[in-house]
């Protein structure tokens, strides 16, 4: 699978706040864009094909791909600079689900914060937690999780062994540790993050490295990035946001 990645670093970044994902064979689009009004202002950049469809697109921060790109826009768009054919490869930043397990470096960093979820929490292989009972903190997942309801703000960073899945409308996932991702799974396949839920927003990077993150929902608001082996964004008026806290630890 054909890793891609919406990056987020602000202009004049270093080299080391770059996510450029690791060389592969493509299969496919590496990156899809197939929504009404989705907007970008950093740096799109795809191993493999990219694809392009729908109309109101906002690229602003740059488009690159290392295969093919297939573009068949309609109505108003605007892509400035143009999209860019590269040279594949690179040394992307990635985020381990191995570092948020007992023991692991940013379990150690989050301290009292840290929190790690009993097998026993898994239902059928899932973590569906109450809304507004998720703790503060670094929370380590077994398995995959189910993030349901409406308006709640989680102000934690989630990491999963296991597929993560927002369904609920109005959840704002907000990581309590500064520069934190905002989700991190080592699920493999289709759907191992899935945004189907509206009106959600990430405050964090998505990390999705050995699958597809499908952002499903309408109305996010998504800062500092998505890094996955597939990306596919439909629906409408979905914005992918930098600012100053766009940053890797």
């Amino acid at each position: 699978m054909s890793p891609a990645s919406l990056q987020f670093c602000r202009p004049g970044d270093d080299d080391e706040h770059r996510f450029e994902a690791p060389q592969s064979r493509p299969i496919g689009s590496a990156l899809e864009i197939t929504g009404i009004d989705t907007k970008a202002t950093g740096l799109i950049h795809s191993e493999g094909n990219l694809t392009l469809r729908g109309s109101g697109l906002e690229l602003t921060g740059g488009v690159e791909y290392a295969a093919t790109l297939d573009s068949n826009l309609s109505g108003s768009n605007s892509i400035t600079p143009s999209p860019l054919k590269v040279e594949a490869g690179g040394s992307p930043i990635l985020r381990d689900v191995a570092d948020f397990r007992p023991g692991g470096k940013f379990a150690t960093l989050a301290g009292a914060n840290y929190h790690a979820i009993d097998a026993f929490g898994c239902v059928g292989g899932v973590w569906r937690p109450a809304l507004g009972q998720i703790p503060t903190g670094i929370i380590y997942v077994p398995c995959a999780v189910e993030l349901s309801g409406v308006g709640t703000l989680v102000d934690a960073t989630i990491a999963a062994e296991g597929k993560i899945s927002i369904v609920g409308s109005g959840i704002t996932v907000q990581p309590f540790i500064e520069f934190m991702p905002g989700l991190v799974t080592a699920a493999t396949g289709a759907d191992a993050i899935l945004i189907a839920g509206n009106q959600v927003r990430v405050d964090g990077t998505i990390f999705a490295p050995q699958g597809t993150a499908l952002i499903a929902g309408v109305g996010g608001i998504y800062r500092c990035g998505v890094l996955a082996a597939r990306i596919s964004i439909v629906k409408a008026n979905n914005s992918f946001l930098v600012d100053e806290n766009c940053r890797i630890p």
